[in-house]
C-alpha cells in the first residue's frame, strides 16, 4: 500500500461527488488510503463510501458553519500517512495516480497558476499601480498583517486548492492553514467565493495562498503532475451545476471516463448512490446536446444584455 492518503470532503449533496472519487481510485487500481469528513450524511451514504477497500469516514464537529471547502485542513490533519493528497470530491481520477502524489518535505505539490490565470483571478481587485499577472499589494498587505510571520511574499502567483500533495513533516502548515481560516472566514457557509471577503474572497484557496505567502518555513510549490499525463489525471468538474444534476459544456468532456468508472463498479458488484438521467449511457446524446445547447443559450443572453 502507498503511504498516502487520499482527503476530501463532502455532504449529502455531494455524496455522488465523494463516491465518484474514491470508486475511480479502486476501479483504476490505487491503493492509496482513502478519507472522507463528512456533514450531514446519511447512514446510506457512509455505507456507499465505506464499501471501498481502506475508506475510512469522518464526521464533522457540531459548531462548524463554514462550507465543506473551508473544511479542507480539517479533513487533511486526520491523515496519518507520510502523504497527504487532498482531492476536491467534484472530480474523478481518470487512471492510477499514485505515482504523482508524492512530494519532498519541503515541498508542496500544486497547480500553481500561471500570471495570465492569475490576472484574470485578480482583475477586479487591481490597483492602477498594481502590475497584472501579480498580486495585488492591498491583498498582500493584509495577508502579511494577517499571517503575522515573514515579511517578504515568498510566492508570486497564487495557487489552485482543488488538489495537492503535501509532506507529512509540514502538517504545521495544515495547522496553520486551519487555524488562519477560523480567524479570517466567518463561521458561516458563504460558498466557495465570497466576494464580500476582499482578501480572502476564495475562501480557503485565499486563506492557503496567504499562509504559503507569508508563513514561515511554508513549503515550496512543486510541479503539479495531475494534469501531465493524458493516461491519468485528474478530472475536475469545477463548475456548477455537477454532472450528477446536469452536464455542462466544459464538464462533458469527462463524460466517458466518469461512466467508465460507473459501469465498472456496477460490473464489480459496488453500490451506487440513486443513479440519475446523467450517469445512464442511453441518455448520452441528450445530456451531450443539453450541455452545449445551455452553453449557447448562455452566450447569446450575454449578447442581448450587452445590447439592451
Amino acid at each position: 500500500m502507498n503511504n498516502n492518503t487520499v482527503v476530501s470532503a463532502c455532504d449529502h449533496n455531494y455524496i455522488w461527488g465523494a463516491w465518484l472519487l474514491v470508486a475511480s481510485m479502486r476501479i483504476h487500481g490505487m491503493k492509496d488510503k482513502a478519507l472522507i469528513l463528512g456533514n450531514g450524511l446519511t447512514d446510506n451514504d457512509i455505507s456507499l463510501l465505506k464499501q471501498f477497500a481502506d475508506t475510512d469516514v469522518h464526521i464533522m464537529e457540531a459548531g462548524n458553519y463554514r462550507s465543506m471547502t473551508c473544511q479542507k485542513p480539517e479533513a487533511m490533519l486526520l491523515a496519518d500517512t507520510d502523504m497527504i493528497t487532498w482531492a476536491d470530491c467534484d472530480a474523478v481520477f481518470t487512471g492510477n495516480v499514485s505515482k504523482y502524489l508524492n512530494t519532498s518535505p519541503d515541498t508542496i505539490r500544486i497547480r500553481v497558476r500561471d500570471r495570465d490565470e492569475n490576472g484574470r483571478v485578480f482583475k477586479a481587485r487591481y490597483d492602477k499601480n498594481d502590475v497584472y499577472g501579480t498580486i495585488p499589494a492591498k491583498i498582500l498587505d493584509i495577508w502579511r498583517k494577517n499571517v503575522g510571520e515573514n515579511n517578504n511574499p515568498a510566492i508570486e502567483t497564487v495557487s489552485s486548492a482543488a488538489a495537492m500533495t503535501i509532506h507529512k513533516s509540514k502538517r504545521f502548515i495544515l495547522e496553520k492553514w486551519r487555524q488562519q481560516m477560523m480567524k479570517v472566514i466567518p463561521n458561516e457557509d458563504k460558498g466557495v467565493v465570497d466576494q464580500r471577503n476582499f482578501a480572502y474572497f476564495q475562501t480557503d484557496e485565499s486563506v492557503l495562498n496567504s499562509v504559503l505567502c507569508f508563513a514561515k518555513d511554508a513549503p515550496k510549490p512543486v510541479e503539479f503532475l495531475l494534469d501531465k499525463d493524458p493516461q491519468a489525471f485528474f478530472a475536475h468538474y469545477t463548475f456548477k451545476p455537477k454532472p450528477w444534476t446536469q452536464w455542462d459544456r466544459y464538464s462533458i468532456k469527462y463524460y466517458e471516463p466518469t461512466l467508465y468508472v460507473i459501469e465498472q463498479a456496477i460490473l464489480k458488484g459496488y453500490k451506487t448512490p440513486p443513479l440519475p438521467y446523467t450517469f445512464k449511457r442511453k441518455n448520452r446524446i441528450f445530456c451531450v446536446s443539453q450541455a452545449y445547447i445551455k452553453d449557447y443559450a448562455k452566450k447569446f443572453a450575454k449578447k442581448l444584455l450587452g445590447r439592451s
